[in-house]
């Protein structure tokens, strides 16, 4: 059997930074400085042309006070304004078509639509531990995580202050850490993340006059812990001099998974193999109706990809649904992965509404 581990090179190409602040504390600012000065280095260092754009998914409107800087600085720029969790995935993947910056501010909205969205999809207010493992299981923040970390494209993502709680052995309910609201477990995630403070201390090179400071949270580099009045990007250079600018960026092999070594999911007790198939029947139309819509030119497209992906002679939903249970799992799970662009994992709490239609059928 080959050996897993091999002689390590340097394969960290790309910045993947955060930066946490309260409101006015600057970190809109500072990650426009830091988008615009990584675009420059990179046109140095001719591994971008200078037409390419830095792209800046823009929440509340902060990219507006920044247009003037970019256009001062020569430095093209593309703004999405979205607040919708669905569209991190088509932005991260456009910024890496393009090898440039990505601006995530504020990624604490795209956190909090996910999770009310969730609510008003399944009509519920409190959400119960299997809505959490949905909601930061794959689909959610996990993939967001896994691609922020592998992606091809240089990101920072900016995001209001929050804090763990604990409580003490007297009961007193005490601030444990800091973190970056909506967002969870992200700050794991990056290789740089900053905090930005506004005080009460004047400063002439500040924009309103106060002065601010940037405390390097954590850093993988030779940055940690240090503090910075006002800072800008050349205050990330020891980082960033860290990278592998230009070449493939590589943190982890996420094509290895232990998706074989899993047992195929058993009905549950109080399910029948009918509901349980009359689930999978709902999965497939759930999926598929995601993908395809109801035009002649859709239709085509979809019995093409069923023919390719499960059988010649399925060229049509009610063949597919006529199919045995185990066949109809290894089908789901095909047509997921093709559309989907992952391997099928779909949490009890996605399947809720299909139970009770099931139950309601049967």
């Amino acid at each position: 059997m080959s050996s897993l581990f091999s002689k390590p090179e340097r394969s960290v190409a790309c910045l993947k930074a955060c930066v946490i602040g309260d409101t006015g504390s600057g970190k809109t600012h500072l990650a426009a400085l830091v988008a615009i000065g990584m675009h420059k280095l990179l046109v140095a260092k001719k591994v971008i042309k200078a037409t390419v754009p830095v792209l800046f998914a823009d929440t509340e409107s902060g990219v507006d006070w920044h247009i003037d800087r970019f256009a001062d600085e020569g430095v093209p720029l593309l703004a999405a304004r979205t607040r919708a969790f669905s569209d991190l995935m088509p932005m991260i993947e456009e910024a890496e078509k393009l090898n440039t910056i990505l601006v995530i501010d504020s990624l604490t909205h795209f956190g909090k639509e996910q999770m009310e969205a969730y609510k008003a999809n399944y009509n519920k207010t409190e959400l119960n531990e299997k809505d959490w493992g949905y909601l930061y299981g794959d689909r959610g923040w996990g993939g967001f995580t896994r691609a922020f970390v592998n992606s091809q494209c240089h990101i920072v993502a900016a995001g209001r202050l929050g804090f763990d709680y604990d409580k003490t052995s007297d009961d007193e309910t005490v601030k444990t850490a800091i973190k970056m609201q909506g967002a969870k477990a992200i700050g794991y995630e990056p290789n740089i993340v900053v905090l930005c403070t506004k005080t009460n201390k004047r400063s002439a090179n500040a924009v309103d006059g106060f002065l601010r400071t940037m405390t390097v949270l954590k850093d993988r580099g030779p940055m940690d812990g240090k503090v910075f009045e006002n800072a800008t990007f050349e205050n990330f250079m020891p980082h960033i001099d860290k990278l592998k600018l230009g070449g493939k960026h590589v943190v982890f092999d996420d094509s290895r998974t232990s998706a074989n070594e899993m047992p195929t999911r058993q009905a549950s007790d109080y399910r029948s193999q009918v509901q349980e198939h009359a689930i999978v029947v709902d999965e497939i139309k759930s999926l598929l109706s995601r993908h395809f819509s109801a035009t002649k030119d859709d239709k085509a497209k979809k019995s093409a990809l069923l023919m390719s992906k499960i059988d010649q002679r399925a060229q049509s939903t009610e063949w597919l649904y006529a199919r045995p249970l185990a066949d109809m799992i290894q089908y789901r799970n095909q047509l997921w992965q093709a559309l989907e662009k992952t391997p099928y994992s779909l949490e009890v709490a996605e399947t809720e509404q299909a139970v009770k239609d099931a139950r309601e059928l049967f």
